[in-house]
């Protein structure tokens, strides 16, 4: 009888993978596309720049690697080097973007939802494509024309605020302080229209009743906004607030072509006051004999490290708040 028990049990085992193969065989087949997709682009280049951060791989051809371990991690943060002290004041610079831009942009984004949502028909649609259509337009295209309108001379923007006493005299781009004023209108100028349409359509998800009810109970628009639209509206802001995060921390294309790094030689100017991480990590790859692919890859893990640990921190708290309610 055991020896009857033992031969049926890997005929079962085997009759339980074919039932799991028909059953759901053919949704893992549509899943085999994306699965490879992302394994090829994304999951191993992201292994292998792991393997290579930990070694010393010059850019320049026909060079070998050498293992190195943790020397790549000490130096970019570390502030006692060159290349630490450029990455370093590229993580402060970033540091600052991000806690201006990420709120101003929540902040209008959802105040220009509110006030379009209350149009109805053509003017509805043509003020959602107004603002939505900086966003379309190419990174340098975006940046040339805030070039044109911010120089110091002939520049509209410049002009009118330089009549009100801000700026007078000053080149905005190549000025630290001004320079981060000029790059955060430009990423709001681009990005609120995006963050636009999605609570848009959020708002079209709330049940018009709680509205009807509201008015009854004698609610004016204001109260309406605060007491039902922005509460029933905490999932698409949260999801707004981890994309703008995530897009403010990758920045590299405005402030690269604000900067005119690949013309001067010199990533994000003197001192680095223009300076980003995503400019660092370029500049290591395409700086000639200086080029580092392992220093490289070590100031992309950090970066990568500072985005997750955000992104979980924002999480975290998000599902202990609404554990709490």
């Amino acid at each position: 009888m055991a020896a009857q028990i033992r031969r049926i049990q890997p005929a079962s085992g085997r009759s339980r993978v074919r039932s799991f193969l028909r059953k759901y065989g053919k949704h893992y087949l549509g899943l085999a596309p994306f699965l490879i997709f992302f394994g090829v682009f994304i999951l191993w280049p992201m292994v292998y720049g792991l393997v290579m951060s930990f070694f010393d791989w010059s850019t320049r051809l026909n060079t070998e690697a050498h293992f190195v371990g943790l020397e790549n991690f000490l130096t970019v943060l570390s502030p006692g080097t060159q290349q630490g002290q450029r990455f370093l004041t590229s993580l402060k610079n970033l540091a600052v973007f991000v806690a201006l831009v990420v709120p101003l942009n929540l902040l209008f984004a959802t105040l220009i939802s509110l006030v379009i949502d209350q149009f109805r028909g053509r003017l509805h649609n043509l003020f959602r494509g107004a603002f939505f259509m900086p966003y379309v337009a190419p990174f340098f295209l975006a940046t040339g024309v805030w070039l044109w309108l911010m120089s110091a001379d002939t520049g509209l923007v410049a002009v009118l605020l330089a009549r009100i006493g801000i700026g007078e005299g000053v080149t905005w781009r190549l000025t630290p302080g001004y320079f981060t004023a000029l790059l955060i209108m430009i990423d709001l100028w681009r990005a609120i229209g995006f963050n636009m349409i999605i609570l848009t359509a959020g708002m079209k998800n709330i049940p018009p009743e709680l509205y009807e009810a509201a008015r009854v109970d004698g609610a004016g628009t204001f109260q309406q906004w605060v007491h039902i639209t922005l509460p029933q509206l905490e999932p698409v802001l949260f999801f707004v607030i981890v994309n703008c995060f995530i897009g403010a921390i990758q920045t590299y294309d405005i402030p690269w072509v604000l900067s005119n790094s690949s013309a001067v030689g010199v990533i994000g100017g003197k001192r680095a006051f223009a300076s980003y991480p995503v400019m660092e990590i370029v500049g290591n790859v395409y700086s000639g004999k200086e080029g580092n692919l392992g220093r490289a890859c070590a100031e992309g893990f950090v970066l990568m490290a500072v985005i997750f640990v955000i992104t979980l921190a924002q999480i975290v708290y998000r599902n202990r708040k609404n554990r709490e309610n």
